[in-house]
């Protein structure tokens, strides 16, 4: 079980997130994942500089990896990197310096749904 003092954050979920400008993007099942939990969006964008700034903060977070998404994004030599790439690039720079990274499966009974 996780401490009483524990905070779940659901991130800058947005409907634009959906517009064809931002591409192709990885985990179609991040919004049912996030109406389980209540938890966050993009990766790379919100979900990385909350944890960051959580942990300079003294907070200890955790990211529910499968409740958050990536898009596929032009390198600066002009390649297209998958969304799931960088989802899992992302997640890698937070795992263990930053955040703990959980699947929403594990999350769940930590919480004591």
């Amino acid at each position: 079980m996780l401490p009483k003092t524990t905070a779940l954050l659901l991130l800058v979920a947005q409907q634009a997130w959906d517009e064809p400008y931002w591409g192709e993007r990885n985990n179609p099942d991040a919004e049912a994942r996030m109406a389980e939990l209540l938890a966050g969006f993009t990766t790379s964008h919100g979900i990385s500089s909350t944890a960051r700034s959580a942990c300079e903060l003294g907070f200890k977070t955790v990211v529910v990896g499968d409740a958050c998404v990536a898009f596929e994004l032009d390198d600066v030599d002009g390649r297209r990197m998958p969304a799931e790439v960088l989802h899992q690039a992302s997640l890698a720079a937070l795992q263990g310096e930053f955040a703990m990274v959980l699947p929403t499966a594990a999350l769940l009974p930590l919480l004591g749904a």
